[in-house]
């Protein structure tokens, strides 16, 4: 039977590139090539990108990293910044005319802090809860581990660790 509805058609997402994967899951640069280069360097583009493979990669992301959430969903996505609820240390911003930067939810530029008293933000699980961000999948895993609620230092969110196996995602 004839209808008068237009029939959509979706045009297909090309595969991402394993590392343009990586660098929007973990912020991670793992390559030097030159469109790696301009990608990185392109918020704009990374955006764009994300927004096209969010969906293909957050199922996994969260499968693997219960109660956290990728570099890119806190780059553009995160409501704000997590709470500093500890430690001592000085922002670039602070001092200096600089425009902050963050990563992970906290800031990436510090001018000083004291190694033995780092500065220490809520965990991410501890933000995604206060701001009702978290699945039902995830809210059972937190009452069994209280660990993913507990704070971290600077040292721990800054440093660089692969959290994602871009290979378990189909890069083409």
């Amino acid at each position: 039977m004839p209808t008068n509805q237009k029939r959509i058609r979706r045009v297909p997402v090309p595969p991402i590139r394993e590392d343009f994967a990586i660098y929007l899951l973990n912020g991670i640069e793992s390559n030097t090539d030159f469109d790696f280069y301009h990608f990185k360097n392109d918020r704009d583009r990374q955006k764009q990108m994300w927004e096209e493979n969010k969906k293909g990669l957050m199922p996994q992301w969260q499968k693997d990293n219960p109660c956290k959430r990728p570099f890119s969903w806190w780059r553009f996505e995160a409501p704000g910044p997590r709470l500093m609820v500890g430690g001592k240390g000085v922002r670039a911003d602070e001092k200096c005319n600089y425009k902050q930067h963050f990563v992970f939810g906290t800031p990436k530029y510090w001018l000083e802090f004291d190694e033995k008293n780092p500065p220490m933000f809520e965990a991410q699980a501890t933000y995604l809860q206060r701001n009702d961000l978290l699945s039902a999948r995830e809210v059972k895993i937190i009452s069994g581990n209280a660990d993913l609620l507990k704070p971290e230092t600077i040292f721990d969110i800054l440093k660089p660790r692969i959290l994602f196996d871009a290979s378990k995602f189909n890069t083409g």
